[in-house]
């Protein structure tokens, strides 16, 4: 399933996108989430490429979609689905890019708490 079909857009209603575990976010009490390892290689990559990559790119990496949506839900990358044609035929796609937050996300080491 492409990245862009799995939320379909910001909308709410029962078949919304979860919230991923790793908001990003401090909870009451101050605390914050830490990276995990899938997330910090997923933007490593971003960074390395000028243009982003796509959804489907990624997840021949073996990024998983909840790992690509936690990453976009923390503000780190954007998605923007794109329409291309191949054979003819028109191809949704999302190409996923980091943002400024995500590559100091990066230079803060990904191992320690950040916002």
């Amino acid at each position: 399933m492409a990245f862009s079909a799995a939320c379909g857009g910001r909308g709410g209603g029962p078949n919304r996108c979860p919230m991923p575990l790793a908001t990003r976010k401090p909870n009451p009490r101050g605390r914050m989430y830490l990276m995990t390892p899938d997330e910090r290689r997923l933007l490593e990559l971003l960074a390395e490429s000028a243009e982003g990559c796509t959804d489907v790119l990624l997840m021949a990496r073996g990024f998983k979609l909840d790992v690509l949506i936690s990453v976009v839900s923390a503000e780190f990358a954007t998605a923007k689905p794109e329409r291309t044609f191949a054979a003819g035929k028109p191809v949704e796609r999302t190409r996923v890019q980091i943002t400024d937050a995500g590559r100091r996300a990066l230079a803060d080491r990904g191992d320690k708490a950040f916002l």
